[in-house]
This record gives C-alpha cells, structure tokens and sequence, in this order.
C-alpha cells in the first residue's frame, strides 16, 4: 500500500508539469537520478519504488525544460507500469501520456501522434468520454495535430475538449484555460484573428488572477496576446507584451528553457516586422543558437528560427549568409521527410508548413543567377507524396511480387481506402474520427511493416520504391525536342517564377516578380469563362464590376462593392474583359519567355498555386490565343514526368488482350429508390439524370469494336458494378476510360470530391460517389480517364503538393493521363460533340495532347461552340 501511495504523490508531481512546465524549484536532478540508479543497482526495474522516484526524475527534467533527457526515463517508465499493472491501468495511462509529451516536446511528432491517439481510446474505454484525463488526452492529440498543420482538424478537436472542460471541471479549472490557449492557437493558425483575441485575453487575466503574472502558463497566454497582435500587424502593441515574457520567462525558467526560447523568437520577429533589423539579428543568432543546443538541429522549431535569421539577413541585403541558413533549413527538412512514420495525409500537412520557405530559397538562388539551385528547390515544393505513392503503385504493379503478395498489398489497400471514405464522412464528429484515425494509422503502421519486409526480401522491389526528384539536366532526354515544359513557381506573396526547360537549349529561370491580385484575378476570369454570356453569369448570382483602378471583382450581390464600381452591362463588355484579361495574364506569364517558347508546337505546364485552374490555352501571346498555336497539358512536375514515362514504357495492355474503350454513363438519379432525397453530400439539391449522357456513349461506342469496347448504361452505371469489375481485375484491361456522369465538387469538404454513379436501388456499403478517398482502392491500368463530368479537376490545394483532386488519386490508381473538367459542364450537344472529335482524333493515332488541342480549334474555329465555356475547361494532365 505504502508502495503505491508513493507512485500517486510521485505521479501527480508529474502530472502538474504536463499541461505546461512548472515554476522553478524542482530537485535536482543529479541526485536525483543518482537515486533512481542506485534503487535500480538495489531492487532491479520492475519495482514500485523504481517506478515512484523515475517519476519524480522525470518531473525534475520537465521543470527545466529537458525532455531529451527525460525521453530514455519516460520509456523506461512506461515499459515498468506495464509490467507492474498492465496496459490499461490510470499509471500506464499517464506514463504513456508522458512519453508522448516528450515526443512532441522533441519534434518527434509521428511517435507523439502514435500514443496520443492510443491513449484516446484507451482512456475512453477505461474512463468515459468526460472524464479529466480522456479530455486531457483529447487536447494533447489535438495539440499533435497542430504541429502537424492539420489546424481544422485540431480546431474541431478543441472546440468539443473547451465545451466538455467547462461543463466538467470550470471556466477557471487550469485544464479549461489550458484548452482555451490551444483553442486560440488554432483560430491564430487559420488566419481567424480576431476570433483567437478575446479567448487569449480571457486566458491571459484568469491565469493571471489564480496563478500570478510569473507562472509558467500566465507567460505563454501573455506571449499568445501578443502573437495575436502580431498576427493582426499590430507590432508596437505586441513588442512590450513580449519583451515583458521574455523578461519574466528568464528569471522564472531559465534561459535555456524551451518557452524561453519560443518567447526569444517571436520577439525577435516582431522587431524585424517594426524595421529594427539589427535586433532582430541579434535575437534571431540566439535563438538558432540555443535552440540547436537544446532541442536539436532538426527540430521544427530551430528549423523555424534559421528560416527567419535567412529573413533577416535577406533584407539587409547579406544573401550569401541567407543562402546559407536557407540550406540548413532545407537540409533539416529533407531529413524530417525521410524519418518517422505518418500518414501520407499527415505527411502533406506537416511538409506544406515549410514550402514558402523553399519558394523564397528558390527566389534568392535565381538572384544569385544558380538556376540549377532555383529549379532543384522548385521540384522540391511539388507533389512529393505523389510522387512516393506513384512509385510504390509502379512497384506493386511490376511483376517483382508473387500473387499472393500483390493480394495481400491489394487488401491492404483496400482496407485503408475505406478507412478514408469513413474518415472523410465524420469531418464535424471529432471524437469519432480520432478513434477512426487511430485504427487507419495503426493499420498504416502494419502495411508499412509488411512493404518493408517485401523490399528487404526483393531489392528489385525496394529499387523501384525510391522515388528521385529530377534534376535539370534530365529534360535533355524527357522532354521531346518540340517540346517545351513550363514550370512555375507562385509565392504567398504572388512572386512568380518560370522555368523553361527544353531539350536543346536546357534551362531557363525568370523571375517574373509579384504580380498583384493574381489569387482574385484567376478565380474571377475562370469563373467568367464559364458562362455563354452576361445573362448566364447572373443567372450563377454572380456579378461583375469594374473599379476605378481599371481591375474588376466579382461578387454575389448586385449591391455595388465600391463607390467607383460600375457594372459590366451586356455581352460585349463581358468579352472585352475575358480578352483584356487574357492578355493581361499573358504579358505577366508567358511574354518574359516568349523567345524559349513561342517555337515549340508542345507545351507541357507544371502550375503552382492559384496557376493550378488557370486554362493557359484561353491566354494571349503576342495578339494570339495560345491554343491557335500551341498544344497545351499540364504535369506536376518534372519528376512526375519521368514517373509517367516509366508507366508507358511498362504499359500492359496487350497482355490483358488489350481492349480499347470502357465507358459508364446516362445513370439514373431520379426516380423511384433514388438515395439522392436522403444523401447529404448534395444540399439542398438534387441531380437531374443527364440528357446528354446516353449519346455521348452512343456516339463513342460506334468508335470502337464491340469486341474491344464497353459500355455500362442506365441500371448497369452504379457503383457496386464498378466495385465489382475492378475486384475482378476486369478494369485493368481497358486503355481508355471514360465517365460520362455528374461530378461532386465541395469546396469545403474536398475529401468529398467525387463522380457520381447511379443513384437508385443502391447496393449495400455503396452510395454512388466514387470519391478522391475511394479512387486509390481501385487498380487501374489506363493509359487516359477521360471524365466528362462538372468541376473534376478541381479540388483542395496543398503546398507542396499541388491540387488534390481526382486527377492526382486517379494517377495512384495507376492511370496515366486524366481529361478532366475545371468548371461545370453543360449538359447540351457540345459535350458529345467534344468527346467524340476527341476519341475520333485517338482512333487516326493522333497522341492525346494533340487530339485535345485539334478538338479544342476545332470547336474555335466552328462558330457554334466557339466560346470557352465548351471547350476551354477540358484540360490533360499527363503527356
């Protein structure tokens, strides 16, 4: 008994420097740790005693900010309360709380998100929902999925943690004020400024009523205050709150302590925002400096400090020393990419936190004229995880495995898949997607183990999983000589950098600089491009103006948005400005490379940014529309290149004896049994069956043989008929692809994406919409998925990874190359007409790009489909 009443006083010592390090005054921890050693030497691990003073070494360590130090005791901890009282016992709990909380603390992000969502459930199964500890448990994953730039996600598990804090343990209680300050971080994060403002200054005062103005915790909501004043661009209002927490964090913690060091930084940020250069500098050297010594070289948060040290020295004009922190930083970068173990989708959101600053390296290495620098960090910010996932798609596919191992790697595949739809139904319920999320990563964790067994047993296997990115001098032998590959590189701010890449004259770099409103400019001339005439645009409830300044907005309202804003009229103002803008975006773009590119017939564009959703074809080049000229795809970017070539040097279709031509289309939507009156995914609305869809597949199917052509219609245009050929492997035997059906674009539910099959009398476990999460469960072998659907290729846009959308899923399918749409459709004649010359043009052996640009002058050149909206929103990504 007297045992374990130690381990409790032992424990809540420690658990009092979880939320946030304690004050000073711990023991020291030389002795310590002297003791627990000699107890050890004494008694052997497996011991309450042992386990009572590593506790209250590990509390020690906490205090001062040292959990490297602490790390090896917190696992030995662990390892002892599960032997002494099982996995599921209040100490293991907290001991495998502890170590997480040091994983975190160390940058070791995936290894923190691996126990927090373990101890979620347990602690769940074991305590309930509203239990201190299971909400305690709720914001520290939370809190992992902040670092990880996952801030919806980690606001949503926030938002429920406050409510259930304060209904269970207080306003005042320190856990509620705890996720009150996590809370804050998170609206910070998403840019909702004033939103974080009241809860940090209810933080801030309450913190500073029951615990004083020099505890730990008061500090980090003063420094939070003063983040948000930061964020809202008031500097002189947060300089003297943080130079008041570094002041008080000093004489309280220590120097070297990490909260000292968070205050440290985010002064020094704010002196280079109030032009005080030379102090910022002087802070920043600091900063780097004790933060390569006390949490490491690699950790997020020295990564951060060199990032704004490069900043500093930048704009006083030093950029060789710049240059030089802007390379430790990538270095480090690289580093965290290659270690851990998380998710691909856990991987895009942490990497996309650093992609600006490989985009600013990018800029200053063109200044300093290494083009080769500038476009190796270029290649860098673009579809890393695609490019992985591709690779390991290739891999399973080549022939290496045996076929149960490609079964068994199928399964997995598919059991993560419908991890995803599950996930992707759940975005509002926290609770239940965290657990989700904990069964999927464990499941992720076993299928990673299971490929790397496969790769230690054939090294063929683990050669084709490596992904490389290219580097320039390979355009010479990827990119055809009449060809010209385009790369652009877009920053926050809206700098624009193109590469020209071609393979005689090799590569180009032109800063093309910042182009203003670029983001808005983009987004209203799509829009505008996507209807027949002034009287469609507001039929969409959209409204064009024109300011004083010359530049237009468009909004929802017929109110006027400015004084100076006069309304565009009729059809002829609405053309004048599709052209004036089109030019426009042509000077900007394309005009600083004329000379490299107006002499190719080919160009193939790797975008960025807002770019991804830009029809370059509807651009003006020297008074021509460039599809007069030029055959225009998309990529992104040139390693993908080269993973595509790699695809159709191994295409198989022969071997499946090579059919041509699957095509699915004219479903039904309305009727009797139609699920769409119950499915939430289409609000407020509905879908209306599709008068264009059965000609379309008319017309291609008498294209084609029967005997090398198919074509599912009506009833046989559902969902579980795809399932069931693609489980068949019957899928994998077509060339060529094509859905003819509606598409399902949510804005704000990207994962929702989808085409959407038939509706009515749905087969259990499906509902029609193949979505972005549903695609990498199927196996395809497709040179072209041709979808002749609304809005398909759009979706959500990640930093470092491009749009993730059905184009991007339908390559680690194993497709190729994607038709796909950047606006709605219309459901008349001109969709059959499009698809038809396109498929029309393959059948003369025409290659894809040159087929979709022939259609698309064809339809220019026709006078009744001559307007964009037919033609220009079908774009190929692929080659």
């Amino acid at each position: 008994m007297v045992r374990i009443v130690l381990i409790v006083i032992a424990l809540y010592c420690w658990l009092t420097v979880q939320p946030a390090a304690a004050a000073a005054g711990a023991g020291d921890t030389g002795q310590l740790k002297a003791r627990v050693e000699a107890q050890i030497a004494a008694q052997g691990e497996n011991n309450p005693d042992v386990l009572a003073a590593m506790l209250e070494l590990i509390a020690g360590y906490w205090q001062q900010g040292r959990h490297g130090e602490s790390l090896p005791w917190s696992e030995k901890a662990l390892r002892l309360s599960r032997n002494l009282f099982g996995e599921k016992h209040a100490f293991t709990l907290s001991c495998m709380s502890g170590l997480a909380t040091d994983y975190r603390s160390l940058g070791r992000y995936s290894e923190a998100l691996a126990l927090d969502e373990r101890l979620l459930v347990l602690r769940q199964e074991v305590l309930g929902d509203k239990h201190p500890d299971t909400l305690a448990a709720m914001s520290n994953l939370a809190s992992d999925y902040r670092r990880l730039g996952r801030y919806e996600d980690a606001l949503t598990l926030d938002e429920t943690t406050v409510n259930l804090k304060t209904a269970v343990l207080g306003a005042k209680h320190p856990e509620t004020l705890t996720g009150m300050n996590n809370l804050a971080a998170d609206y910070r994060k998403l840019g909702r400024f004033q939103e974080a403002m009241p809860v940090d200054k209810q933080a801030l005062a309450t913190r500073t009523e029951i615990l004083g103005e020099k505890h730990p915790a008061t500090l980090a909501s003063l420094n939070n205050l003063a983040s948000d004043y930061y964020a809202m661009g008031w500097y002189g209002d947060a300089a003297p709150l943080q130079e008041k927490a570094l002041r008080l964090s000093a004489e309280t913690l220590g120097d070297k302590h990490p909260d000292f060091l968070a205050c440290l930084a985010n002064l020094a940020l704010t002196y280079h925002k109030m032009g005080r250069y030379a102090e910022a500098l002087a802070l920043e050297e600091k900063s780097v400096k004790l933060r390569a010594e006390v949490l490491g070289e690699q950790h997020p948060e020295t990564l951060i400090s060199l990032n704004n040290m490069a900043a500093d020295f930048y704009i006083q004009g030093r950029n060789n020393e710049a240059a030089a922190y802007l390379q430790k930083l990538v270095d480090g970068v690289e580093e965290l990419r290659r270690s851990g173990d998380l998710s691909p989708e856990n991987r895009q959101a942490f990497f996309a936190q650093w992609i600006q600053s490989y985009k600013n390296f990018a800029l200053l290495a063109l200044e300093q004229k290494d083009q080769t620098k500038a476009f190796h960090l270029a290649e860098l910010t673009k579809a890393r995880t695609l490019l992985e996932l591709t690779a390991n798609r290739l891999a399973d596919a080549s022939g290496v495995l045996s076929p149960d191992e490609s079964a068994r790697l199928d399964d997995y595949q598919v059991r993560i898949t419908r991890y995803n739809d599950l996930l992707a139904n759940v975005l509002d319920k926290a609770v239940e997607r965290a657990r989700l999320e904990t069964e999927k990563n464990d499941l992720l964790r076993e299928y990673g183990q299971y490929r790397a067994s496969l790769m230690d047993k054939y090294p063929k296997y683990r050669q084709l999983n490596e992904v490389n990115i290219m580097e320039a001098a390979a355009a010479q032998r990827l990119v055809p000589p009449q060809t010209v590959m385009i790369s652009y590189v877009q920053t926050s701010d809206n700098k624009v950098i193109a590469f020209v890449l071609d393979s005689a004259a090799g590569l180009k770099g032109v800063s093309l600089g910042e182009i203003p409103q670029l983001d808005q400019m983009a987004a209203t001339f799509r829009e505008v491009l996507a209807t027949r005439d002034i009287n469609q645009l507001r039929e969409n409830g959209k409204y064009l103006w024109r300011l004083a300044d010359g530049s237009y907005i468009l909004t929802d309202s017929p109110l006027k948005p400015a004084e100076s804003a006069e309304p565009l009229k009729d059809n002829k103002q609405l053309y004048a400005y599709v052209s004036q803008t089109a030019k426009y975006l042509g000077d900007k773009l394309l005009a600083p490379v004329a000379a490299d590119i107006q002499g190719k017939r080919q160009w193939l564009i790797s975008p960025d940014g807002t770019l991804n959703l830009l029809p370059f074809e509807t651009l003006f080049l020297n008074d021509r529309q460039v599809v007069l000229d030029h055959d225009v795809s998309y990529i992104q970017s040139l390693s993908m290149l080269a993973l595509l070539k790699q695809r159709g040097e191994e295409a198989r279709w022969e071997q499946f004896s090579g059919k041509d031509l699957f095509a699915m289309g004219a479903a039904y939507y309305q009727g009797p049994g139609s699920a769409l009156n119950g499915n939430t995914r289409v609000r407020g609305g509905s879908l209306q069956d599709l008068r264009s869809s059965e000609p379309e597949l008319d017309a291609l199917a008498g294209l084609f043989s029967s005997a090398r052509c198919a074509v599912y219609k009506k009833g046989a245009a559902t969902e579980a008929k795809l399932l069931e050929l693609n489980k068949s492997k019957e899928l994998a035997r077509y060339r060529y692809l094509l859905f003819s059906v509606h598409g399902y674009f949510d804005a704000a539910q990207p994962d929702m994406n989808s085409i959407v099959l038939g509706q009515k009398d749905l087969a259990p476990g499906t509902d029609g919409f193949v979505t972005v999460t549903k695609w990498p469960g199927y196996s395809l072998n497709s040179d072209l998925v041709y979808l002749s659907a609304c809005e398909t290729g759009r979706g959500k846009f990640v930093p470092g990874e491009g749009v993730l959308g059905l184009t991007y899923v339908l390559y680690v399918a194993g497709n190729k190359n994607t038709v796909a749409t950047l606006w709605k459709t219309l459901d008349d004649d001109s969709a059959v007409e499009f698809s038809k010359s396109f498929f029309a043009k393959l059948m003369t052996g025409q290659d894809q790009v040159r087929a979709l640009n022939e259609t698309k002058r064809e339809f220019i050149s026709g006078g009744r489909y001559s307007l964009p909206v037919y033609w220009a929103p079908f774009v190929l990504y692929g080659i």
